[in-house]
């Protein structure tokens, strides 16, 4: 979809908002429909009612906006180098407000993350000046 959809987003063939809706109305619509007939309708307290149209409209419609427009104003690397932190946000996000540990492990494989993204920057600009 990424590429496909990089291109159809440069083309200007289609709108942020219809590269998102479509995808996301089809699948979502496709699954909803094979989950309640598998497992009926849940029994969510208001609270889990929240949490899902959160997940449904924060950080999945939102999320694909965003990502859609990125395909049509970011060149190739910089929407790489954004996929690639987007897990390191993710976990230092989970460690300041959710009081989640990091492991060692963890925290080298954060480094290694902006060590690698570090080096393909310079050497994007060390071609560049070229």
């Amino acid at each position: 979809f990424g590429i496909m959809g990089r291109e159809v987003a440069r083309e200007r063939l289609a709108g942020t908002l219809s590269l998102t809706a479509f995808p996301l109305g089809f699948g979502g619509g496709l699954l909803l429909l094979i989950a309640l007939l598998l497992e009926g309708i849940p029994n969510f307290s208001p609270m889990g009612w929240a949490i899902v149209l959160w997940l449904a409209v924060v950080n999945t419609a939102i999320a694909y906006l965003l990502y859609n427009h990125s395909l049509q104003v970011l060149t190739a690397l910089e929407m790489n180098v954004l996929l690639n932190l987007s897990p390191l946000g993710t976990a230092l996000l989970a460690w300041l407000l959710l009081d989640e540990q990091l492991t060692p492990i963890q925290v080298v494989g954060m480094v290694t993350v902006i060590l690698g993204v570090a080096v393909v920057q310079w050497r994007r600009g060390k071609a560049a000046m070229v």
